[in-house]
């Protein structure tokens, strides 16, 4: 019966779960993916400078650039980069040089030389260019070694690459902080709406009812009070938001807990509203009242700039 279809269930069947609204108090710390550092550790005989960036990204995605001399070093600051650093994309340099007065060798790599000068020169060959200038190529072909030893190095070059990632650590929560307060305000505007959407639920049934029964004595049409019951009890299932209004009250539940662990909580939270915004799409596939499908489409917009912000957390 087409009619039918406009009927919600009665308010017996609609009653939802009454969960009381919660204040999200936050206490752990919330890192932005975005973020800048730089250290600088000098002794008598080298200066070491170190600048690291870090950008958004799904994983923890870590570049480093040293130079080729301490080259070797490369595994042991990776390790010190992921030990701070969970999630982003993270762009390192680190420049060593040594202090006039000190040591000094200089280390020509002759059968580098020789490669890089037969490549350039099959360039020209075979693009009929002038054969470019080796010069740019210096700095990988010769090596100015400062005559320390590994050991003596290492504790420069660690000590400026944690001052660059605490620096960095200091930036993103800073970062943080600020997304956080908006991240709150939004979750504050979707509770605010999963109440509303609660309360209206609970008079949809009758409304429509009344509207279905002012429809049919327009009609007409006399329908036998049990079968209509029946008709009523089946039509009210499939256009029963209880169920959602309840899951969605339980991922903002989960969100809550998540935010309170703190970071790297971003990959969890964005999971969170891919699944809320799944819910409010189907509230407003099963309800009939035009009051609450325009509270689900608020309800998706607020939820999609949710997961925005949550991009940027790690």
């Amino acid at each position: 019966m087409m009619l039918l279809v406009l009927l919600l269930n009665l308010e017996s069947l609609f009653s939802l779960a009454n969960f009381p609204l919660y204040a999200l108090e936050v206490v752990a710390m919330i890192l932005s993916m975005t973020g800048f550092g730089r250290g600088l550790v000098e002794t008598e005989e080298c200066r070491c400078e170190v600048e690291v960036r870090s950008l958004n990204h799904r994983y923890c995605d870590v570049t480093i650039k040293l130079p080729k001399q301490v080259s070797f070093f490369e595994p042991k600051v990776r390790k010190l980069v992921q030990s701070k650093v969970k999630r982003g994309r993270v762009d390192m340099s680190l420049n060593l040089v040594s202090i006039a007065g000190s040591t000094r060798e200089v280390m020509v790599d002759y059968a580098l030389a020789s490669e890089i000068t037969a490549a350039l020169k099959e360039i020209s060959r075979s693009f009929s260019v002038k054969e470019p200038e080796l010069t740019p190529f210096l700095s990988e072909i010769i090596t100015i070694y400062n005559g320390q030893q590994q050991e003596d190095v290492w504790p420069v070059v660690e000590e400026a690459v944690n001052q660059a990632l605490d620096a960095l650590v200091e930036f993103r929560r800073a970062e943080g902080e600020a997304l956080l307060g908006e991240i709150l305000q939004m979750v504050g505007r979707i509770e605010a709406t999963v109440d509303e959407l609660e309360g209206l639920a609970r008079e949809e049934p009758l409304l429509l009812q009344n509207r279905l029964e002012e429809r049919l004595e327009e009609l007409g049409v006399n329908v036998d009070p049990q079968r209509l019951a029946q008709e009523v009890a089946f039509i009210a299932d499939r256009v029963d938001i209880r169920e959602e209004i309840v899951r969605m009250r339980s991922h903002l539940e989960q969100w809550r807990r998540v935010m309170k662990e703190g970071s790297p909580c971003g990959r969890r939270l964005d999971f969170l509203a891919q699944e809320m915004h799944r819910e409010a799409s189907t509230m407003a596939s099963k309800s009939r009242d035009a009051r609450i499908v325009s509270l689900t489409v608020e309800l998706r917009d607020e939820i999609g700039k949710l997961k925005e912000q949550v991009q940027n957390i790690e």
